[in-house]
């Protein structure tokens, strides 16, 4: 047998490869205690994270524990702070209550007064009082909980007296409410046209009258095609979930805040769902449970009752301590399974039991649906998980395909080995440095895998390859690292470099994927130059005859397959630069979007419900329209409690003085300069209150009927935005109901609905304190302050304007809802509300043509934000990709001493990326950003069989080969390694295809699509490429042969 072809010792590579063999024992221990380090400490911090949490308040489901919390919900990591959008809406936060709409719908088609029947009313008043007791709720409105502002009877008696009255629109149980009582409420909610429309208009005329004027009434703008439709067949309550800010509450991190909100959230959903089982019949008490709530009645009132009795009711929580202190369930929660059974799903960690001859006795006969950001949100998550097992399925598949492709059980062990230890190593230096998995560091272990599949497979191939070349095991492993440690090493910093530009990139999370993924390639290579060596030496031996053959690319396959690319070089490198170009065109037409609507399957039950709410109520997504005053100068500051006083005892002097009041000093010159002082500064700061400003007023009104005439409109941006509301509405209705309710009043304030004697300015004597009182003159300004004051003292503290209207008047919120639909729409609706803003109401956009503008313009929304987290991905990511490519051709045309063989490089490492890219924009199919994603490991391949692949082909040149020979002995070298990379990995990658979320399937097509070309570009357009150059120059390979990763001694080359 053959020992070495020549004397192996005189290389610095043979030497560095005998050093790693050497010290294999000690090197892998220092680099798997490390790894085991960093990941063990990466998770004691997820752990802490986790607990602190969890200390600041309990929103467990009553079990105490929550799950591990390694994943980082916060949307201000995904966006640069200077962006208008993303300050817009933490702007809003802080102005205003921070809060998130779940919707929870039904319909009756059954009965004639539809969700008006008694028996709809008492299931949504039984609803809407349980779920106010969630804790996370701040306020719920629905028919029988919304304030009914009207005109009537504010004491009863002889001394009755008429003015302005707020209550709900049922207060009473519905059950007691006569037909006359159905009536008045669906004429007041749905006007008395669509009134008699659903009830008949003999049933309206008898409570309003035979000569009634149906256009008198108009119905609630608040509730109608927003908590009602216009048909009366379909409601919703619509539950206000706040997010917590406990910032500074105590010692915990914004992190530790941000995940605590979203906890606190998801704890308040499971509330309301726990109601709308029992509702739906789904949840029954547990006999533990009886027995705690018979046990609790039977203790003496105090403190230790009272804390029971509140443990037994908290909705939140379906899981309490007994009086033995075990941990018992409260509820059964019931779900119909596949084949119609029930079973229950309530405690998922002791698995799925089926109860005997279980039947849900529902308290209501009406199906429920749930829509809102917050139930979108859970719904990632669950969706999330439920495809987090493809993981695992993953790996099997790989582990199977290594098995069937190597046929050695070494070819199974030792790359697996080495992608988990990779694994384990690179999430834990993610949560190593606090930081947290987001939608896109997610995908680490997929990429890492490739990566580290890679590197082994190459050892792992020429080892099986050679073992029967070489007698001693010791040499065929120093042979094995010698001819693979330069490569693997060039790719490793080729593949780390092309990550590290990521760094570059704006996006933090793009930024995190960069520098954890760079971590991460370095530390599989450092697994791979230790640990494989290592689990090599302990593999037997086998002394295998050489027979010409073995592996999968034989001698006779190398060489026909050289021999035919070197005949077709030329239509080969032709065609290749063809397609590449046809596929660039077709990136100038690639979609970068994201559409919620396709990243479920249409059986999703959330997306079922979020299409049905949409199809009866409108849309559920957030859309944020904020005005703000210019007040940000000194000279719209407020005047102080002494200051207001003192320029109220001014005026009043000088009305007097003018009005021939004798007594009374006339100002002198220095007080009528502070009086006039004092007026401009209130003037200025009182016209940064544009929300009680009648010119804003007026012109937001308009502006909001502007946009409704847009929404009306089929083929409009604005179209996908169902409902407006703002404190216009209040502002109207009161105006309206103080004018005998006549619709013509329907109107925010001027200064014609103000007497004439109110206008001015007066003055009045008090006979009980002798001194004058000043009254000022009434504007349009003070009757709007006037009707906000009385909705306040009048309507439930739930229902204050502040969630609308700041304290200080200074901040006006308008709230739309709005359809799925792709970012692209989105954002084209909102750049229409911009234009039709600055166009035609110039005054309530700064920085406008108005000279004097009133308020500053910013749309925002949570549902906005989301939808464009994976467009910006998308584009930050092609933008950063492509400075890694380039990056990295350079990296390669220096390593080789070629800059020939840099520009060969870029046609297969750009066209496994460009062509399918390029066909998605021939075929206008849309991509999202996590998909894009996968380009990364793509160009890793691409890199990876690039690098091998001109290594070998160099090292053939310089001992003498010819170009035939040389591709020929490169496929016989590295031919299995690559082929095997590339089956494991599109096997692997394949399992996504059965992802339920489109992004994750989408992602599988592109990965599998893009590796597949990596091989079909290095087996047949790489050495064409090198065929061509080489026939019209061999200077540049000659170079390149002497290169660092040219040069070899000692090749021991397969037959």
């Amino acid at each position: 047998m053959i020992a070495a072809a020549r004397d192996l010792s005189q290389g610095p590579d043979y030497r560095f490869a005998k050093t790693v063999y050497r010290w294999r024992w000690l090197s892998s221990l220092v680099v798997v205690v490390a790894v085991i380090y960093i990941f063990i400490s990466g998770m004691e911090n997820v752990g802490g994270i986790t607990e602190s949490v969890m200390n600041t308040d309990d929103i467990s489901d009553g079990s105490g524990t929550i799950a591990p919390q390694m994943f980082d919900p916060s949307l201000d990591v995904w966006f640069d702070t200077g962006d208008a959008t993303v300050k817009a809406y933490f702007d809003i936060e802080k102005q205003f209550i921070a809060e998130d709409y779940v919707l929870v719908t039904f319909e009756n088609t059954e009965d004639e007064f539809g969700v008006f029947s008694p028996e709809s009313l008492t299931a949504i008043q039984r609803l809407t009082e349980q779920f106010l007791t969630v804790p996370g709720v701040r306020h719920v409105r629905s028919l029988t909980y919304s304030p009914w502002i009207r005109w009537g009877e504010v004491a009863a008696g002889d001394g009755a007296e008429k003015g302005l009255l707020f209550s709900d629109l049922v207060a009473q149980p519905p059950g007691d409410l006569t037909e006359d009582d159905l009536v008045e409420r669906m004429v007041a909610v749905l006007g008395a046209r669509r009134a008699a429309d659903k009830i008949g208009e003999l049933r309206v005329r008898r409570f309003l009258g035979d000569d009634a004027d149906f256009d008198q009434f108009q119905g609630e703008a608040l509730l109608l095609d927003s908590i009602v439709d216009q048909a009366a067949t379909t409601t919703a309550i619509q539950i206000q979930i706040i997010r917590p800010n406990v910032e500074g509450f105590s010692d915990n991190s914004a992190l530790v805040d941000k995940l605590y909100s979203v906890q606190y959230q998801r704890s308040a959903l499971r509330g309301i769902e726990h109601f709308l089982n029992i509702e739906s019949g789904l949840s029954v008490k547990t006999r533990a449970y009886r027995d705690m709530e018979n046990w609790v009645s039977s203790l003496p009132a105090g403190a230790e009752k009272s804390r029971l009795s509140h443990s037994l009711l908290d909705p939140t929580k379906n899981f309490i301590k007994n009086r033995q202190g075990e941990t018992i369930k409260k509820y059964h929660v019931y779900r119909q399974s596949g084949d119609g059974d029930y079973v229950d799903v309530a405690d998922l960690s002791a698995g799925i039991s089926t109860p005997a001859g279980f039947s849900p006795s529902p308290l209501s006969p009406y199906t429920f649906r749930l829509g809102g950001v917050p139930v979108l949100e859970r719904n990632f998550e669950i969706v999330g998980s439920a495809d987090a097992k493809f993981l695992p399925l993953m790996f099997l598949v790989i582990i199977v395909a290594l098995a069937l492709l190597s046929r050695s059980l070494a070819g199974v062990f030792i790359p697996m080995v080495v992608v988990f230890a990779s694994i384990f190593g690179t999430v834990g230096s993610l949560f190593f440095t606090g930081t947290l998995f987001n939608n896109l560091t997610a995908m680490m272990p997929n990429m890492i895998t490739a990566i580290g599949v890679a590197d082994s497979i190459h050892l792992v191939s020429a080892w099986l390859l050679m073992r029967g070349y070489i007698d001693d095991k010791a040499e065929l492993i120093i042979e094995v690292i010698r001819k693979n440690a330069l490569p693997v090493l060039l790719t490793t910093i080729t593949t780390a470099v092309g990550f590290c530009s990521l760094v570059l990139n704006d996006l933090t999370p793009v930024k995190q994927l960069g520098w954890s993924m760079a971590a991460g390639t370095i530390i599989a290579y450092l697994l791979t130059m230790t640990l494989v060596p290592l689990l090599l030496s302990l593999f037997p031996h086998q002394n295998m005859r050489k027979s010409g053959r073995g592996g999968l690319w034989s001698k006779s396959l190398s060489e026909a397959w050289a021999s035919l690319i070197v005949r077709r070089r030329i239509p080969v490198v032709f065609c290749s630069c063809l397609i590449v170009l046809l596929s660039c065109i077709g990136l100038l037409f690639v979609k970068v979007d994201a559409d919620q609507r396709r990243m479920f399957k249409q059986e999703n039950p959330v997306l079922l419900d979020l299409i049905w709410i949409e199809d009866h109520l409108g849309g559920t997504g957030d859309l944020e329209i904020i005005f703000s005053s210019i007040g940000d100068r000194e000279d719209r500051v407020g005047l102080t409690e002494e200051e207001a006083k003192a320029l109220e005892v001014l005026k009043a002097r000088r009305i007097a003085v003018s009005g021939g009041v004798e007594g009374i000093r006339p100002l002198t010159g220095e007080e009528l300069s502070h009086l006039d002082a004092l007026q401009i500064r209130y003037d200025a700061w009182d016209k940064t209150r544009i929300g009680v400003l009648p010119e804003f007023l007026q012109l937001v009104e308009r502006f909001e009927h502007r946009l409704r005439e847009e929404m009306a409109k089929p083929d409009s941006e604005l179209s996908i935005i169902t409902d407006l509301t703002s404190p216009l509405d209040i502002l109207r209705k009161i105006h309206q109901v103080q004018n005998g309710d006549n619709p013509e009043f329907y109107r925010v304030v001027n200064e014609s609905d103000i007497p004439g004697l109110s206008k001015q300015a007066s003055i009045k004597f008090d006979e009980f304190s002798e001194e004058y009182s000043y009254t000022p003159p009434q504007t349009a300004a003070t009757l709007a302050a006037q009707y906000y004051l009385q909705y306040e003292n009048g309507a439930r503290p739930g229902e204050s304007l502040t969630a609308q209207l700041s304290p200080d008047r200074r901040h006006f919120r308008m709230q739309g809802r709005g359809l799925l639909c792709t970012t692209q729409e989105k954002q084209a609706a909102i750049e229409k509300i911009n234009r039709i803003a600055h166009n035609e109401f110039p005054a309530l956009v700064a920085g406008s043509s108005s000279p004097e503008p009133l308020a500053s313009l910013s749309i925002s929304g949570k549902k906005t934000l989301m939808d464009r987290t994976g467009v910006i991905v998308a584009e930050s990511f092609l933008k950063s990709i492509s400075v890694a490519l380039v990056v990295i051709l350079i990296v390669i045309g220096v390593f080789f001493r070629s800059w020939k063989l840099g520009l060969v490089s870029a046609l297969p490492n750009v066209l496994p990326i460009v062509i399918p890219l390029g066909i998605f924009g021939w075929l206008d199919i849309m991509i999202d950003g996590p998909a894009i994603v996968v380009a990364a490991v793509a160009l890793g391949v691409c890199v990876d069989d690039t690098i091998h692949f001109f290594t070998k082909y160099t090292r053939a040149i310089n001992a003498g080969s010819s170009t035939e020979q040389a591709l020929a002995q490169t496929f016989r070298e590295c031919g299995d390694a690559l082929t095997l990379t590339t089956v494991v990995l599109i096997v692997g990658f394949s399992t996504l295809l059965m992802s339920s979320f489109s992004p994750n399937y989408l992602m599988g097509i592109l990965a599998v699509s893009m590796i597949a070309l990596a091989w079909f570009a290095d087996f047949i357009v790489t050495p064409a490429a090198l065929a061509l150059m080489n026939a019209e120059s061999s200077s540049n390979l000659v170079a390149a042969a002497n290169s660092p990763f040219g040069r070899h001694v000692g090749d021991v080359a397969a037959p």
